[in-house]
């Protein structure tokens, strides 16, 4: 299981930069990486990366769509805690 630690570096609060279209961009630009066939001296993890950055960027594009923040965590694949996060409105304290 994975747990998350806090990143005392970035802000929980802090709102996505970029308009909705802009994060769905970047995602279709991800998603484009990982769909090209991998180069012999690449690795399938790099591919599958890819992959991982466009659905991020695309959940990102739909938090900031329905005014949502972002929270900003780190992942550890040590542990055995969950990791539940739940959107927020922007401006909506916890």
């Amino acid at each position: 299981m994975m747990f998350a630690s806090l990143n005392p570096g970035l802000p929980q609060d802090k709102s996505i930069p970029g308009s909705p279209l802009d994060w769905l961009a970047r995602a279709k630009g991800n998603l484009a990486l990982a769909k090209q066939p991998k180069p012999k001296e690449a690795f399938w993890e790099d591919l599958c990366f890819q992959a991982q950055q466009a659905a991020e960027k695309a959940i990102k594009a739909v938090y900031q769509y329905k005014g949502l923040n972002f929270r900003y965590i780190l992942l550890s694949l040590e542990g055995r805690g969950r990791v539940r996060v739940k959107p927020r409105r922007v401006g909506q304290r916890t």
